[in-house]
């Protein structure tokens, strides 16, 4: 047969399918005659009826490489198969569409959060103020929520605020500390060790570690705590952004000084508030982070001053008082931009660091030779970096003021930036970038247009679109192993949405 022509939807051709799913979702290797005119929903029909499933589970469609987002005819004919031989086509569960389930007001704009810790979302806010937040999970909290609900954090999350229930459907704010004396900027998250790292504008870093375990249902989700166990100063200006490389334990940073500082961390234990490492100790974490009573506190603080550490008063929604912590200077800094950096990406694997700045360019830089590799230059400057994608190390999206993101393979020679995919859908300003911790080809992206995308490297139009805030979303992150979705915006609010359940059960 000849490739099939258009406007006769009435053929059919031989297709088979083919699947990774587990046992109980794989059809017969057999070739099967469809009809053309079959879009992905009409291929779902056919996948749950070889399966004999009474509740449809939809599924996703791969035709040559790429998500199929038309008919199976327009498909055949964009990309010139011939009908001639049997079509294999790929198929996986669908992503569901996100759905809202959780909110959590703010005192101010929510300019940074991470979702990578086992135990706890942390938030940053313009109001200089980290907060902790215990959630049900993701699961129970769509459950709970609906499909298009949003419910309140019954905690205040505000400066004074105090421990919320721990309600069903509800974020609670379990720890308000007040870090920093200006806008946080970033949050970095070391999940190994139950720890993060705040950055701000007030020139500072802060290297936090938890206490207390919210699944423990002897402490409960309020013996949660965060203590500062450094504080980093190098920066000659505000820091705007950090990245953690987990194998070496180092930290990057980057800030409107247009310079990279590089800096090692403590060893920290894989359990916070230990009390047989010095680590734990020295930071105040082991006391600090548990909220007893200030006597012990002031103990805490008097053996860390003997130690020369600075120390500053942190206030937490148990109105408990911390030590700041060891001060730490950047081991080198990595010179090249010429103006602010505004995002880095440092993947675990042995790639490079990847920084892009307001100077429109994405560099990566040799870290052992504390020297740039490669400059690539942009039309427009350069806001949010994710690097990694696709399982390729050298696979960066970046994305700044255009709406456009770009993915390119750093492993191209030329100079100028241009990608070999271009991803439209935002109408203002990306704000940052993610890949998804399950799947190498799923990107998440936020926008000042209000909006969140999932995007699906085989597919140059968006899984899913969410309106998520009412004003510009400024950061977002993965949750839940990619089963959720975390983004912080300009209307004060920390927002949670459910986009996809596990496998269905056999």
């Amino acid at each position: 047969m000849a490739p099939v022509a258009a406007g006769t939807d009435d053929r059919q051709v031989q297709v088979r399918f083919t699947t990774r799913l587990p046992a109980h979702l794989t059809v017969p290797s057999t070739p099967f005659a469809v009809p053309v005119r079959l879009t992905r929903y009409g291929l779902s029909e056919v996948i749950n009826t070889l399966l004999g499933r009474d509740a449809p589970q939809p599924f996703d469609f791969i035709v040559d490489g790429r998500l199929l987002r038309s008919s199976l005819r327009k498909c055949l004919l964009t990309s010139a198969l011939s009908t001639e031989r049997v079509i294999p086509i790929e198929y996986t569960l669908a992503v569901r569409p996100p759905s809202a389930s959780l909110a959590a007001p703010h005192e101010d704009w929510v300019s940074a959060v991470s979702a990578a810790l086992p135990s706890a979302i942390v938030s940053g806010s313009y109001d200089s103020h980290v907060r902790l937040f215990s959630v049900p999970p993701a699961s129970a909290a769509a459950t709970t929520a609906g499909p298009s609900a949003s419910t309140d954090a019954t905690a205040a999350a505000g400066a004074g605020g105090a421990d919320g229930g721990a309600g069903s459907g509800s974020a609670s704010c379990i720890q308000v500390a007040a870090a920093h004396s200006d806008a946080v900027t970033h949050i970095a998250a070391l999940p190994a060790a139950n720890a993060f790292v705040s950055s701000s504008k007030d020139r500072t870093l802060r290297l936090w570690q938890l206490s207390g375990d919210s699944s423990e249902p002897s402490t409960g989700p309020s013996s949660l705590r965060a203590a500062v166990v450094a504080v980093m100063r190098g920066h000659a200006a505000a820091v705007q952004c950090a990245a953690v490389h987990a194998r070496t334990n180092k930290l990057a940073s980057g800030g409107w000084d247009s310079a990279i500082k590089l800096w090692s961390l403590p060893k920290l234990g894989a359990k916070a508030g230990a009390r047989g490492g010095e680590e734990g100790r020295a930071g105040g974490d082991g006391e600090g982070g548990t909220g007893e009573e200030a006597e012990g506190e002031e103990g805490a603080g008097e053996g860390a001053e003997g130690r020369g550490q600075a120390r500053k008063r942190v206030r937490t929604a148990a109105g408990s008082v911390e030590a700041e912590g060891v001060e730490l200077s950047p081991d080198l800094s990595l010179e090249g931009h010429s103006q602010c950096v505004a995002a880095l990406a440092w993947p675990s694997s042995n790639s490079p660091l990847f920084s892009v700045s307001w100077d429109h360019s994405l560099r990566s830089w040799d870290v052992e030779a504390a020297a740039s590799v490669s400059v690539r230059t942009s039309a427009h400057p350069l806001l949010a970096v994710a690097a990694g994608g696709g399982g390729m190390a050298s696979l960066a999206a970046v994305g700044g003021a255009h709406p456009t993101i770009l993915l390119w393979d750093m492993r191209s020679a030329t100079s100028v930036l241009s990608p070999s995919v271009q991803l439209l859908g935002h109408t203002d300003w990306i704000s940052s970038l993610s890949w998804s911790p399950s799947n190498p080809l799923h990107l998440l992206s936020s926008s000042y247009d209000g909006s969140l995308k999932i995007w699906d490297l085989r597919s140059s139009v968006p899984l899913h679109t969410v309106k998520a805030h009412s004003d510009k979303v400024l950061c977002a992150d993965w949750w839940k192993g990619g089963d959720a979705v975390v983004s912080g915006g300009a209307d004060n609010h920390l927002r949670i949405f459910t986009h996809q359940s596990s496998f269905p059960a056999a």
